[in-house]
């Protein structure tokens, strides 16, 4: 791209703006840009038309000097490269953009591996990952993301491996957790309390491989704000927002069993973080 000999430098045109070294190594390789600027919003957005990717996390830093530069309430910089730089060394920079576009680019492509074919772009995500991020449009978005900048219209495809709940079942362990802490017969008869040097050993029996099974009952704790299930205790005492509507205050109370809602043929998600 040919630079117009009649537009402002960059930097003549963002005078107050003082750019670091990496900042001034982006805008040294800038080919053109342009701007969109609402003075009543004080909002900014910026094409940067580059020769080569430039990873994003060096355009938020340059994206938050300007805008602190100028008390802007938002600036955003979008880049503009060939399309032959694109492969799939791109893919922690996609999903970066992504995750300002939704929070499912954050966890649920963890571990996940992006493949450039002929005729669309695949992520291999974990085995039985959640099709979350599928109803959050993520693949529709990614395909936004590509064609902005690097001009390339390709689908996306999220695949996993199918999910082997008896081999997950096999090499997972719950711990029971009991009322009473088990008392071996010594400790009872000297009076010693358990210590950290003095642990009482929770018996082989209370370690049991265990699933959410059909049967499996739900009870919900509004004291300890916990819910049970089976040997799984979830913690609710500081639940976060990851999609959807937040919940309301009668929402843990019709919890059902797992079986119920078969039959009723009402989809089921679990989300948990470990």
């Amino acid at each position: 791209m040919m630079k117009d000999p009649n537009k402002k430098a960059f930097l003549t045109l963002f005078s107050k703006f003082n750019p670091t070294e990496y900042d001034l190594e982006i805008i040294s390789s800038l080919e053109d840009y342009t701007y969109r600027l609402n003075k009543e919003s004080r909002e900014i957005r910026i094409d940067f038309y580059l020769p080569r990717p430039v990873p994003k996390f060096r355009l938020f830093d340059l994206e938050a000097g300007i805008q602190k530069a100028y008390q802007l309430k938002s600036c955003f910089i979008f880049p503009k490269y060939p399309s032959e730089t694109f492969d799939a060394s791109y893919q922690e920079d996609l999903l970066l953009e992504l995750g300002r576009n939704t929070l499912f680019a954050k966890g649920f492509f963890d571990d996940s591996v992006m493949t450039v074919e002929e005729d669309r772009i695949v992520f291999q995500m974990k085995a039985g990952f959640s099709n979350l991020p599928q109803q959050a449009e993520c693949e529709r978005l990614l395909g936004e993301i590509l064609y902005s900048e690097f001009g390339i219209r390709r689908p996306f495809e999220l695949k996993s491996e199918a999910f082997d709940i008896e081999a997950y079942n096999r090499s997972c362990k719950f711990t029971m957790l009991f009322d009473d802490v088990v008392k071996q017969d010594s400790t009872a008869s000297s009076g010693v309390q358990g210590t950290v040097s003095n642990r009482v050993p929770v018996p082989q029996g209370a370690l049991l491989p265990a699933s959410l099974k059909d049967e499996t009952e739900f009870s919900y704790d509004p004291d300890a704000k916990t819910v049970s299930a089976g040997y799984c205790i979830f913690d609710l005492s500081e639940p976060e927002l990851l999609f959807g509507r937040k919940p309301k205050a009668d929402d843990y109370e019709t919890l059902m069993a797992i079986r119920d809602m078969k039959a009723e043929s009402l989809p089921v998600t679990f989300c948990a973080r470990f």
